[in-house]
């Protein structure tokens, strides 16, 4: 009984890894410029959400580099923001080349809960650059350093 079922797996690991060697390629990548997704969330019956993933139409030259922008966004139906409001985004300049992250930002609401934060990679100093907005003066504090580790 074992030998037959270790020859079954075996026989299952050869098919998909010759199936993957075969397989077509489309020539397609995998986003492109001006593409929105749109989500809802539902808890049963009802639509307590919805959100949307963005890539911009234009490019951005951050870090000297051109970039995507993508951002998603979400935020609750106006019958659930009675209870619990959230309206959150997140976003990220991509690399054309690379798609190696150039910076990020994340605007988040929820509740009485707020965070307006802008993450800056120098990828050759192998550093990053933290900015919070304060919640009291508007402007953004002065900027933490961190180091990004060896990956």
């Amino acid at each position: 009984m074992k030998w037959f079922l270790s020859l079954a797996i075996a026989c299952a690991g050869a098919m998909i890894f010759f199936a993957a060697i075969q397989a077509p390629q489309s020539g397609t990548k995998g986003f492109g410029r001006g593409e929105q997704l749109t989500y809802r969330a539902k808890f049963g019956w009802f639509t307590v959400g919805s959100g949307t993933t963005t890539i911009d139409k234009s490019l951005y030259q951050v870090n000297r580099r051109p970039c995507f922008r993508v951002e998603g966004a979400g935020e609750t139906a106006s019958w659930v923001s009675i209870i619990a409001p959230v309206k959150d985004v997140f976003g990220a300049y991509l690399d054309t080349a690379s798609l190696s992250t150039q910076s990020a930002y994340r605007k988040i609401e929820e509740g009485n809960y707020r965070l307006d934060e802008v993450t800056t990679f120098d990828h050759e100093r192998r550093k990053v650059e933290v900015k919070v907005r304060s919640k009291t003066t508007g402007e953004y504090e002065n900027p933490k350093q961190y180091d990004i580790p060896e990956s």
